[in-house]
């Protein structure tokens, strides 16, 4: 059976079986398993010896990360989602310039709200200027940009538990039930916690689970486009 999904279809959800929506929710944790499957690299933490082993083993754990996410990437997204019929049918058509400043706007004065309540001690610029020695800022942006390219994989989560959600839940205010992120909630409480637990989040700690519900309206605001979402979500993060 072929899944086509179209962004703000309405009749698309309701017209989806249990058997699609399952479908999704698997898809949106095959999403999920990749980010901390990445790290198997660490299996192999005894051959770094023969490179070199001590302070560079981060490059070793979290450049094998890297490799394989793009890898899975690629095996999950033009592999195992056409084995299961997935299709997600985009909106191409572009933001309004209101809509870009507004988010921009609003991302960069959060990041700048939250940084100023703690101290301005947000990742990476404190975290280097004076936390770092000068051997580990290498092994710190590796470390990011793990962390920057799970983001994505994180947002493709959104994506698929989103659809599989929508509209389970009846709402007279459709407006309103459009921009309620169901599957940024499914997210917080799988990839949030993660987060959480393996310090992604940095500074913020905690109330980076939380973050994940404005990942997830922002995905809504971005009329469901994943680059577009991510531009946005990335700054979030980086800052």
């Amino acid at each position: 059976m072929n899944l086509e999904i179209q962004n703000d279809s309405t009749e698309t959800s309701k017209n989806m079986s249990l058997k699609d929506r399952i479908k999704l929710i698997i898809l949106g944790c095959i999403w999920f398993l990749a980010i901390p499957l990445a790290l198997i690299g660490v299996a192999l933490k005894p051959l770094y010896k023969m490179v070199y082993y001590g302070q560079a083993n981060n490059y070793f754990k979290y450049g094998i990360a890297i490799v394989l996410l793009i890898i899975y990437f690629f095996v999950i997204k033009f592999v195992i989602q056409k084995k299961m019929h997935v299709t997600f049918k985009k909106d191409n058509s572009k933001l309004s310039w209101k809509m870009l400043c507004a988010l921009y706007f609003c991302s960069f004065l959060l990041v700048f709200i939250i940084s100023a309540g703690l101290g301005f001690k947000l990742k990476p610029t404190y975290d280097i200027g004076n936390n770092m020695p000068a051997y580990e800022i290498g092994q710190f942006f590796t470390k990011l940009a793990y962390r920057g390219i799970g983001l994505y994989f994180a947002l493709n989560m959104i994506e698929c538990f989103h659809y599989a959600l929508e509209d389970l839940f009846p709402f007279k205010d459709k407006k309103f039930a459009a921009y309620i992120p169901y599957g940024a909630v499914v997210t917080m409480l799988t990839y949030g916690i993660y987060a959480y637990l393996t310090g992604v989040g940095g500074s913020l700690s905690v109330l980076y689970i939380f973050f994940v519900l404005l990942y997830g309206e922002i995905y809504l605001l971005c009329k469901r486009n994943l680059l577009k979402t991510y531009a946005f979500c990335i700054l979030i993060f980086l800052l």
